[in-house]
């Protein structure tokens, strides 16, 4: 009977193991999103200069021209 108790304890604490793992996990992605948003946000105004800086129609003929050679 004394084993049942012993195996109990232990299920018990591996349930809280994995919660606290799962909790950090959690915090983790958390703590990464929010770094993506960041960056995403802090550079979108370089992705539109960018975007308006190029004209794609020249890189086009870039690349058209190389394919020639």
């Amino acid at each position: 009977m004394k084993k049942d108790f012993a195996l109990g304890t232990a299920l018990s604490t591996l349930a809280d193991k994995w919660h606290d793992q799962v909790g950090t996990l959690l915090d983790a992605c958390a703590h990464i999103s929010n770094h993506l948003d960041y960056t995403q946000n802090a550079h979108a105004e370089d992705e539109h200069w960018i975007a308006t800086q190029f004209k794609f129609t020249q890189l086009d003929k870039g690349f058209e021209e190389r394919a020639r050679h």
